[in-house]
């Protein structure tokens, strides 16, 4: 089953009370981050690729794969970007993370962008959303709606001849965070 849009602010809130890994490293981007001396940033890789896919019982990461790109030179004091995919038995749900350093000492920024192809159209997408506003407009037919009180959008914008699939792109910038 595809995973509904969360608010990641409150995901990170609960999992800001524990700075640095417990033990290693979970998702495969943060074992690519951390192999490839990320550091400081590494942790907020793995919190929101985690967030990204499922869990299986015992809490571990359900099948993923990732694609990552990271400078080569000086990699913690640079940008790192991964791509992760979870696949579901209609298709799959693809995640695109950026990390870098913040300005302000040992914290970091993010952004993370969800899609997530639904096989419905956007309009009956819209009604898992009410609670949420039409912020504007997108392209042709694409609209983003935002919610009082979270730091996310959500983009839905339709697909196909028919227009009866709906992309949603859950799409949070993450300012500050400190692991």
């Amino acid at each position: 089953m595809r995973p509904t849009p969360l608010i990641i602010a409150a995901l990170l809130a609960s999992l800001s009370a524990s700075a640095g890994f417990a033990s290693e490293p979970l998702s495969s981007p943060a074992k690519t981050a951390s192999q490839q001396g990320f550091g400081a940033c590494t942790k907020l890789v793995d919190d929101l690729a985690l967030h990204s896919v499922d869990k299986n019982a015992d809490g571990t990461p359900k099948e993923h794969g990732s694609f990552s790109s990271w400078s080569k030179t000086d990699p913690d004091k640079n940008l790192f970007s991964t791509f992760v995919v979870q696949p579901f038995s209609d298709g799959s749900a693809f995640t695109t993370i950026a990390v870098n350093r913040a300005s302000t000492e040992g914290r970091c920024n993010a952004a993370y962008n969800r899609i997530v192809l639904y096989f419905r159209s956007c309009t009956r997408v819209r009604e898992d959303f009410s609670e949420w506003k039409l912020k504007n407009e997108i392209g042709r037919d694409g609209i983003v709606l935002e919610k009082e009180g979270a730091t996310n959008n959500i983009v839905m914008i339709p697909q196909g001849p028919q227009r009866d699939i709906c992309m949603v792109v859950n799409s949070d910038p993450i300012v500050n965070y400190q692991p």
